[in-house]
């Protein structure tokens, strides 16, 4: 039977462990995901095609514009059109960009989407909402330290032994990365 102090050290551990089981899925999905982002978009699915024009015989207008983008079935405003160089310009879509090469008779078409599950974890993670998500993300994180400290006391003695060198091995791991980027 555990006594005292120890038993009340187990219980908060216990509750507070399931109190942040929501949130470490939150960081620790959306965490893989950014820290991959120089591999992938973790906020948008970018799908890029490219489709022939012809290039207009009056030149460039905003209507010329609009039937491109009803000709790759982007059904959105158009919010802006910008020179990009030489016979090359750039139309901005809701959702999309095209870039239009009427010296190569062709265009290319970015579509953007949202991810459905990882665009949100982000928002939180990244702490867009701000106000009271910040409020959250704090509590969160100081429980994380008391899930931490109370974890430690749950076993007596179980900072020894083997149990002991895998904590060893937590502290040291990021002192070492610490030690060889910040040095």
């Amino acid at each position: 039977m555990v006594s005292g102090w120890r038993r009340i050290n187990n219980i908060i551990h216990r509750y507070l462990g399931y109190a942040c089981v929501g949130l470490t899925l939150v960081y620790a999905v959306s965490g893989i995901a950014l820290n991959h982002a120089h591999n992938f978009n973790p906020d948008y699915a970018v799908k890029v095609r490219s489709m022939p024009v012809e290039t207009p015989g009056r030149g460039v207008s905003l209507d010329y514009f609009r039937g491109l983008g009803e000709k790759a079935g982007l059904t959105g405003r158009i919010k802006g059109i910008i020179p990009a160089g030489d016979r090359i310009w750039r139309v901005v879509f809701d959702g999309a960009t095209v870039t239009v090469d009427l010296g190569g008779k062709k265009m290319e078409i970015r579509e953007k989407r949202p991810r459905p599950i990882l665009r949100p974890l982000n928002f939180l993670h990244l702490n867009q909402p701000r106000a009271a998500w910040t409020l959250c993300a704090d509590l969160y994180c100081l429980s994380l330290v008391l899930l931490a400290v109370t974890g430690l006391l749950v076993r007596p003695g179980a900072a020894r032994g083997a149990s002991g060198l895998v904590l060893l091995a937590g502290i040291l791991v990021p002192l070492a990365f610490l030690w060889f980027y910040y040095r």
